[in-house]
């Protein structure tokens, strides 16, 4: 029979803890005193396909945990900072109760899959409970052995490759025509309507805006990779936090040619 195995260190050994100030101490009595401690910082996830003890289990069944991961990464949008999981969009709690504001994956390491989340504020120690809980139960319903840890802390999400996109080639001759593959900067953007959250994928666009559309977006030479992180880099920091984070996707080229951001600004051009 198929078994999850969950790390007992998959909450305690995430990065980045958050402690909230009580304002009121401060103000009236001029005494920092901190009223919540051992908050979690972003969560990060890395599925692995076997056991702790045996062997990786190679890449079979890699698919059906992706799919997997990415039914949980859904299900984490609806959960509040209770650890209770919503039935739908429609009766998340309001602006003042915390859910998620972010969450990234499946991404491709190695024969592994990952997926993070977090919340502007920090991550309660029940949300982080009941993240675990769905991921253990989504990979429960498979037919192979996997394993969740949190993600090594020297492992950047920036670094990784969504499943949705092909892994880079090895390096080789470069193809002509369809096969051709160039770096576009996309964020998704969530679909209006009830149900489970769902996601269309948007382009930057020469003007900086985004549109549905790779054809209108923005396109670097695979070679260039750090020219495009770079760019996501300088978004992710201007970013007013209101759609998905922004990342950079290797993806099948739509023209014969990139098509770069040459803005009329050298400051903003990101290959300065």
């Amino acid at each position: 029979m198929a078994q999850v195995t969950v790390a007992d260190d998959v909450l305690s050994a995430q990065p980045g803890t958050v402690r909230e100030m009580d304002v009121t101490q401060l103000v009236e009595h001029g005494v920092e005193e901190w009223v919540i401690d051992h908050w979690l910082g972003d969560l990060r996830f890395l599925v692995s396909l076997g056991s702790p003890s045996g062997s990786s289990g190679g890449t079979a069944g890699l698919d059906a945990v992706v799919d997997a991961v990415r039914a949980a990464a859904e299900r984490f949008w609806l959960v509040d900072e209770s650890g209770h999981e919503h039935p739908d969009l429609s009766s998340t709690p309001d602006a003042d109760s915390r859910t998620p504001d972010q969450v990234v994956g499946p991404l491709r390491l190695g024969s592994g899959v990952v997926v993070a989340t977090g919340t502007k504020d920090g991550v309660t120690v029940p949300m982080g409970e009941a993240l675990v809980s769905i991921l253990r139960e989504e990979l429960g319903r498979l037919e192979v052995d996997v394993h969740v840890t949190c993600l090594p802390e020297d492992v950047g999400l920036d670094d990784l490759v969504p499943f949705d996109t092909a892994p880079a080639p090895e390096p080789t001759e470069r193809a002509a025509g369809p096969a051709q593959k160039f770096w576009y900067v996309a964020r998704p953007v969530a679909r209006r309507g009830r149900g489970a959250r769902a996601f269309d994928r948007h382009f930057l666009t020469p003007d900086l805006s985004w549109s549905p559309d790779q054809e209108d977006g923005i396109s670097f030479d695979e070679a260039d990779r750090d020219v495009a992180v770079r760019l996501v880099m300088r978004l992710r920091a201007d970013d007013d936090g209101q759609e998905g984070e922004v990342l950079a996707l290797l993806l099948g080229a739509t023209s014969e040619r990139p098509r770069p951001l040459l803005p009329a600004d050298p400051d903003r051009d990101p290959g300065e």
